[in-house]
């Protein structure tokens, strides 16, 4: 299936698919592919991707997540620009042991950005 998963008394690992912990903090839009997922019983650590055309919508969905979660968070943008026409942009919300990354990204293992990925980290 194109997945490896390790399971152990103190938590998963899953490459290349798998299922969000049932108890995930932090919501994500519908439309994703798993990439990967770690869990434990301290936090998860998840990456999903959607299609390339959904970066405004995912960055103002997290942006109303954090606005609505309480505790101090921090929010970075910016954009690299590799001078072949490719700009890479990334956004990233950062509160109480929670960080949230929207990057582009290749899927397809290329040099063009294929997709949006989006990187979660609890715990």
């Amino acid at each position: 299936t194109g997945e490896i998963r390790i399971e152990t008394d103190e938590g998963l690992l899953s490459i290349g698919g798998g299922d969000l912990p049932d108890d995930f903090a932090v919501p994500l839009p519908d439309g994703y592919s798993v990439s990967s997922v770690i869990s434990s019983a301290n936090g998860a650590a998840v990456s999903v991707s959607y299609a390339p055309d959904r970066w405004d919508e995912l960055i103002s969905f997290f942006d109303d997540w954090v606005d609505g979660r309480p505790g101090d968070w921090r929010n970075t943008a910016s954009t690299l620009d590799s001078g072949d026409d490719q700009v890479q942009r990334i956004s990233g919300w950062y509160g109480d042991q929670t960080s949230i990354t929207v990057i582009d990204c290749s899927m397809a293992q290329g040099d063009t950005f294929d997709a949006v990925c989006v990187i979660v980290i609890t715990g």
